[in-house]
């Protein structure tokens, strides 16, 4: 199975396109995913599966860690808290 550009399997360039492959695969028992060449915005990690094989293009195929996102974190509990409070953005007057 193929990912990447258009003639791919999954056609698109994000970890979510890989992932799809890597799991479609697992399930039919196929054991290896070609990537093509071209930068793949990665957003999370791969999560790989028992004999399923990743085969990129060489220096041609690229995985590129997506920019970090962040969020306020308005109250800090303290350690062993679970709870987290993210504080909402202000709007700005139009």
């Amino acid at each position: 199975m193929s990912v990447g550009d258009e003639g791919s399997d999954i056609v698109g360039f994000t970890n979510a396109h890989i992932q799809c492959a890597v799991d479609r695969l697992a399930m039919l028992g196929v054991v290896v995913v070609e990537v093509a060449p071209g930068v793949f915005q990665m957003a999370d990690a791969l999560h790989l599966r028992s004999h399923v094989t990743v085969r990129g293009c060489g220096p041609s195929t690229v995985l590129r860690k997506a920019a970090m996102k962040k969020a306020h974190v308005s109250t800090f509990l303290g350690y062993g808290h679970y709870d987290v409070v993210v504080g909402a953005r202000k709007r700005l007057a139009s």
